[in-house]
């Protein structure tokens, strides 16, 4: 058994003229909240419906749970899957929505109180669905997915048109799966703020290719600091800052970023501006959001594009190639 839940290995898959995904290798270590990013079209849900064996790559290799694909397609009685928004039967009640599949997959019957206790909906089992909100469908959907008790949970979108309330609730279920469950938790989404507070690992994907793999923790600790400038001249400060050598981003009027090592470097980038004659009225060192990073790397803020930069997968050490440019840009 390897300690990948999922392998790729150069997966590609088009449509027409467009290359959807594009030799993508991904390594899902078993036992990990993986957060699978991208911008809208990049492939993430491509992707997903090869993994299911949905629709065929053109090329590369899949191997799911030690399984490859392209012998006897994937193992789906290992997998769970919830993609955007489950499909209930609104006059049954939850239990009876769980029981349904129960008998048609033969799952023991002690499965059904034991999965709806994980996902929190014990109390209002015997409520009928039409009754339940949004998020209650949704964990609903969740032991769904688990009542077979899978190695594999594949969600697609799982906090879709949820409110605060039931992004936590989704949230904090996903966060203990692993524990409680041994299962591994693949999360594509496009809420970076709730994948950053539950996600061990991530992979970020643009136009089909990847641009980053590895642990969320390594990804914060190879960016560095983010150092915010409130400056009155902003392209003057930005012209200081550039012939020292330091990636800056412009964010709002009277407001400048830049990518530095440490917090160290504040107080040279503070001195550099003082010398050159450039006040400096606010100055703060900070670690950057997973949003800010996924934006760095995908040139998806407003509207930048680039050429897609080499993949860095911290797993391999020839793949740490990402220059410090193609992080700040």
């Amino acid at each position: 058994m390897t300690d990948c839940a999922v392998l790729t290995h150069e997966l590609t898959r088009r449509f027409g003229d467009l290359t959807a995904v594009d030799s993508l290798s991904l390594r899902v270590p078993r036992g990990s909240v993986y957060g699978f990013l991208g911008p809208n079209g990049a492939g993430k849900s491509t992707t997903i419906r090869m993994l299911l064996g949905l629709i065929r790559p053109h090329g590369g290799h899949i191997n799911v749970l030690d399984e490859p694909l392209e012998r006897r397609g994937p193992p789906l009685e290992r997998i769970g899957t919830l993609v955007e928004s489950p499909s209930l039967y609104g006059h049954l009640t939850g239990r009876e929505n769980l029981e349904v599949l129960r008998r048609l997959t033969r799952t023991p019957r002690g499965r059904v109180p034991e999965v709806l206790r994980v996902v929190g909906l014990l109390a209002p089992a015997d409520r009928l669905v039409k009754t339940y909100s949004h998020g209650m469908r949704q964990r609903l959907g969740i032991a769904l997915a688990l009542l077979r008790d899978p190695e594999l949970l594949i969600l697609d979108e799982p906090t879709n048109g949820l409110d605060p309330a039931g992004i936590h609730e989704i949230r904090d279920l996903l966060r203990r799966l692993p524990e409680t469950m041994g299962v591994t938790v693949f999360l594509s989404s496009h809420l970076l703020s709730e994948v950053e507070q539950v996600a061990s690992h991530v992979g970020i994907i643009r136009k089909g290719r990847l641009v980053f793999e590895g642990e969320l923790g390594d990804l914060y600790a190879r960016t560095g600091e983010a150092i915010t400038l409130g400056v009155p001249d902003p392209l003057a400060a930005s012209r200081v800052l550039k012939r020292a050598g330091w990636r800056v981003h412009s964010l709002e009027r009277e407001c400048l970023q830049v990518v530095a090592s440490g917090r160290a470097d504040a107080a040279l980038i503070n001195a550099q501006l003082v010398e050159a004659g450039v006040q400096v009225y606010h100055l703060e060192a900070a670690r950057p959001t997973l949003e800010s990073i996924f934006l760095q790397l995908t040139g998806d803020a407003m509207g930048q594009e680039q050429a897609a930069p080499a993949p860095w997968n911290l797993t391999d050490a020839a793949a740490v190639r990402l220059g410090e440019e193609e992080m700040v840009r």
